[in-house]
């Protein structure tokens, strides 16, 4: 692991190898051992906080996760997140 790490780090360090590699970097959120792409996250999350379902599929495109806003008021605003 730490020399996969230290590999990251020199590699992305070139961005003439990052552009021959056709490399790119994601951003990760992970939220209960299941990882999305950042913006995806963000985006599911917003939907559910303003009171809308978003369904999404994690980074690995395996699994489909539901946001779902919180019910009731004396909850405040919200999510639920749950593994479908």
């Amino acid at each position: 692991m730490r020399c996969l790490k230290k590999f990251r780090e020199e590699i992305l360090r070139d961005s003439d190898a990052v552009a021959r590699l056709r490399m790119r970097t994601t951003r990760v959120v992970e939220v209960a051992g299941v990882q999305f792409e950042r913006t995806t996250f963000l985006r599911a999350a917003q939907e559910a906080i303003n009171g809308r379902i978003a369904r999404v599929k994690e980074i690995t495109a395996k699994k489909e996760v539901c946001f779902c806003p919180l019910e009731g008021k004396e909850l405040g605003q919200g999510l639920i997140f749950k593994r479908r």
